[in-house]
């Protein structure tokens, strides 16, 4: 999928090392965005523990416009979303102050309040 030099495009394992890694063991199923060939997020569903786990990265230290990359994981999420898994989790990430605030706005309901591990739930309604 391409919309304003944004492309949509399943990961690949390099795509998925690029962000996290040889931290990612878990099974998952994830989406890379690129914009003008440059990779700026990635996110997917990740089996942990019996759970689907929502993961998005992005790329901080790109030059692309942070509503760019608010786009591109828009569109990510509505991919994760068409899976179908009836309840999601998530973790939002401490070192990203926004992240609570975007699952709040995709849907998501926080669930825990522990400092270290703010975690939320996403539900079909």
């Amino acid at each position: 999928m391409v919309n304003n030099r944004v492309e949509i495009r399943p990961a690949t394992r390099h795509d998925i090392k690029y962000f996290f890694g040889d931290k990612m063991r878990d099974c998952c199923r994830a989406w890379s965005a690129f914009y003008d060939g440059e990779l700026v997020a990635i996110g997917g569903v990740a089996i942990t523990r019996h759970l689907m786990l929502v993961f998005m990265k992005m790329n901080l230290k790109s030059k692309v416009p942070n509503i760019t990359i608010w786009r591109a994981s828009i569109k990510i999420w509505d991919k994760i979303k068409s899976i179908g898994y009836p309840i999601l989790y998530a973790v939002a990430d401490n070192d990203m102050l926004t992240a609570p605030n975007f699952l709040k706005r995709i849907g998501f309901e926080q669930i825990s309040y522990d400092e270290e591990k703010r975690v939320f739930r996403w539900q079909i309604h």
